[in-house]
């Protein structure tokens, strides 16, 4: 029997700009847990999940978390670069539902 490949690498674009590089066996739902604030601590009020800008399937876990480490290394220009030379075959523009982003606006605490 052969590995599972159903996982994913993707990449989201934040309200700041910022990118940011995971993996899952369900993008949408993974996109949803970053909007409510269950998934990585890397967003927060001035970092909100906007868009995921590139999805990669078919990979087993262990290919995918290889991916996800190699796209981590690069710098915010490297990954640019990548995205642009993906080219828009790859590229995917899923929003999370507004209402979980507001949701997550107001449970987020403002700093001072």
């Amino acid at each position: 029997m052969g590995e599972v490949r159903n996982w994913s690498v993707y990449m989201i674009r934040c309200s700041n700009g910022a990118l940011y590089t995971g993996i899952t066996t369900d993008v949408i739902r993974r996109l949803s847990q970053h909007a409510t604030g269950t998934g990585a601590r890397f967003f927060n009020r001035s970092r909100v999940p906007r868009k995921i800008v590139f999805l990669e399937p078919g990979h087993s876990q262990r290919s995918a978390a290889q991916r996800e480490a190699a796209i981590k290394q690069l710098r915010r220009r490297e990954k640019l670069l990548f995205l642009k030379q993906q080219g828009l075959g790859r590229l995917c523009w899923l929003e999370p539902d507004n209402a979980a982003v507001a949701q997550r606006r107001e449970r987020v605490p403002v700093e001072k």
